[in-house]
């Protein structure tokens, strides 16, 4: 064999490797983006729902929804000077082709429903949205607060006081807080308002539910884990928490009899918003992301459920924040 010929043997030898090499790392790559979004929209081992939703996403916006808040966006107009990412004057800037830049466009005041609610049913055209087929009248969407609304294992604690304060980074055997078991467990807003609810708050909505329309409807649950405002994120991607709250509400819900349980594929806050907006019966969820949905909902004359503790709270005065 010639020097040329044991060159092209070598050559050929290590072309051959490397094609196995990045085959195999491409596989690895698409099996483990498979296993972490069924960890992510599977792990309670329920359906996982698209309800004929377009998902396309405009390119051309920025995408830091992390920052994106519509139940502030539209009762903030502050001045030019201001550096807030949800005041009217910054809003369209950023995220311009969104539901709370849609709505500065067309009025100056705030928290108008019968605005929200028009841009709400254009959005379906433009987004080409069928809500006719399984997200009306026989569902229910249950709305979840996730995240920030949930006190963490190593929580910095709430912005306006120690609540939801957890163990130090390193801490051995740090105690998991629950929100479902323990309201203490649930961060509130300055008023004293829960962004998410203990399972005596959702008792008397399966109460509800069960009388309006029975525990054979279909069950939607939109649940987003990733949102997180008010202070840094410790949790560093582990979203425990946030999966076993979800987890139990399914499980209560199954065990009055619900079993055609759904979880929705989020997609952007807007398009998750004009979504639970599209319901007929909605169990709001906590914060004014829900609230504002609710009160489209209720605009549309179709129903709502809120969790409550009928001994403590008083829904009436809520205001939405």
């Amino acid at each position: 064999m010639t020097l040329f010929s044991r060159i092209g043997v070598i050559v050929l030898v290590f072309l051959v490797a490397w094609s196995i090499i990045l085959c195999t790392g491409i596989l690895n790559y698409i099996n483990n983006a498979i296993d972490d979004d069924e960890d992510y929209m599977n792990h309670s081992g329920v359906s996982v729902v698209d309800d004929g939703e377009d998902f396309s996403i405009d390119t051309n916006q920025s995408f830091d929804w992390n920052d994106y808040r519509i139940g502030d966006g539209l009762k903030k107009t502050c001045n030019k000077q201001s550096y807030d990412p949800m005041c009217k004057e910054n809003a369209c800037k950023r995220w311009p082709n969104s539901v709370v830049c849609a709505y500065w466009k067309r009025t100056n005041q705030i928290l108008n429903i019968t605005v929200l609610a028009d841009i709400v049913r254009q959005w379906n055209t433009t987004r080409r949205i069928d809500n006719t087929k399984g997200i009306c009248m026989n569902i229910i969407v249950v709305h979840l607060r996730l995240g920030d609304a949930l006190c963490g294992r190593y929580d910095l604690g709430s912005w306006h006081g120690t609540r939801c304060k957890g163990s130090d980074i390193g801490t051995d055997n740090a105690l998991i807080p629950s929100c479902w078991e323990h309201e203490s467990d649930c961060m509130v807003s300055s008023s004293g308002a829960l962004y998410a609810y203990t399972k005596d708050y959702y008792e008397p909505v399966i109460v509800d539910l069960l009388e309006a329309v029975g525990n054979r409807t279909k069950v939607v649950v939109v649940a987003d884990p990733t949102h997180w405002t008010r202070n840094k994120d410790m949790r560093n991607g582990n979203y425990s928490i946030d999966y076993a709250y979800r987890d139990n509400v399914i499980s209560f819900f199954r065990s009055k009899g619900f079993d055609d349980i759904n979880l929705h594929r989020t997609s952007t806050p807007d398009d998750d918003f004009v979504y639970m907006c599209n319901t007929c019966n909605f169990v709001q969820g906590g914060g004014g992301f829900s609230k504002l949905i609710a009160s489209v909902v209720t605009f549309n004359g179709r129903r709502v459920f809120k969790p409550r503790n009928t001994k403590t709270m008083d829904y009436n005065n809520e205001k939405i924040g």
